[in-house]
């Protein structure tokens, strides 16, 4: 029956979970905890409840024997199917171990899940964890109603945070062509808009660490997820800004009407979060300008498969020198007749160094 787990992520119960999973065969793992909200009371003082639950987190751990991370990066149809069902999924990679969980609701799942052990007559095939139907309790009803889980935008879930009064003070007041991130209701192409345009945050969303922190941490399930969340937008703030400010030659075409956005790498381009008219781009902001070099190094060779041309196309990250505040983008712009068409140059050195081709 479910825990009544006030702290479920608790060093203490990860330090379990990841011995078991260092030890124990490939198999799948339960845990069950009662809903966020949930409180229990002692008759003698009602006005405080001696036990309550401000995180659920009921997981179902898939461990395997082999290394899953390249699978796991291609169950995309799989997540957004279980999603709809409010089971959302995520990897521990040195584990081994997909890591199925719900969120904080009070909420009941009919799930299939592989029965690895069984080698008995009739064996169905089944692959993977698949969520079928998810229900909640209707007070009116007086029954459990089936309900698919409708996924709320980044600035709904920081609204839902009363205790956080900067945090929705600062999402707030992001104009409209910077409020992609914060307003679509796709959870994921906002995940992957602040992995690409954060350079710090530039890891794996798929993943969650050892403690069972998720790095996709816009769901702000916890206090380590609303810290990253806080880090986040001033981040982005510091990317917005960049484009009130005096663009390097190379990035004059972004100056137009423009807007934050996601789209997936395809068809020779690398992902792109940012939209000028008909033109496109990466952009992103480090703090420093040894992090935008190491990170423009990252996207060249993850998003750009090495090759320099995309990356002086598509490819731009800001940083400020430290002591005038000069705003430095990179790639540097270049002249080399070399680079082929990423270069679309106006008359002279002086008169263009637009670098980005439609």
């Amino acid at each position: 029956h479910p825990q009544l787990n006030s702290h479920p992520k608790d060093e203490v119960f990860s330090r379990l979970r990841r011995d078991m999973f260092d030890h124990s065969e490939r198999g799948n793992y339960i845990t069950c905890n009662w809903s966020k909200g949930t409180a229990l009371y002692q008759k003698s003082n009602l006005d405080k409840p001696i036990e309550s639950i401000s995180i659920s987190w009921s997981c179902i751990y898939r461990k395997h024997k082999e290394d899953i991370f390249e699978k796991w990066r291609e169950k995309d149809s799989l997540r957004q199917k279980n999603g709809k069902c409010g089971l959302l999924g995520a990897m521990m990679r040195q584990k081994r171990t997909e890591v199925w969980f719900s969120l904080n609701y009070e909420e009941a799942l009919e799930v299939i899940i592989p029965m690895l052990s069984y080698d008995g007559y009739g064996k169905t095939q089944i692959s993977d964890i698949c969520a079928q139907v998810r229900f909640q309790y209707d007070q009116d009803a007086k029954n459990w109603v089936e309900r698919e889980y409708k996924f709320e935008s980044l600035q709904q879930r920081i609204d839902a945070q009363s205790e956080d009064e900067e945090l929705r003070k600062y999402s707030k007041e992001v104009k409209q062509p910077y409020r992609f991130p914060l307003d679509t209701l796709k959870k994921d192409e906002s995940d992957l808009f602040f992995s690409l345009a954060l350079a710090g945050f530039h890891r794996d969303i798929l993943e969650i660490d050892e403690n069972e922190n998720l790095v996709a941490w816009t769901l702000l399930l916890d206090e380590s997820e609303l810290k990253m969340a806080d880090t986040a937008l001033y981040r982005l703030w510091n990317l917005i800004h960049v484009f009130s400010e005096d663009l390097p030659p190379q990035c004059t075409i972004l100056k137009g009407n423009h807007k934050f956005c996601y789209q997936p790498a395809i068809n020779n381009k690398p992902s792109i979060n940012f939209e000028a008219g008909e033109d496109v781009a990466l952009v992103a902001y480090a703090e420093t300008e040894s992090d935008a070099r190491e990170y423009i190094r990252f996207l060249k060779r993850k998003e750009c498969n090495d090759d320099e041309d995309l990356l002086r196309r598509y490819v731009r990250v800001f940083s400020h020198e430290p002591i005038e505040r000069k705003l430095i983008c990179e790639p540097p712009i270049s002249t080399d007749i070399t680079q082929g068409n990423a270069i679309l140059m106006k008359g002279d050195i002086t008169d263009g160094g637009t670098e980005l081709d439609p």
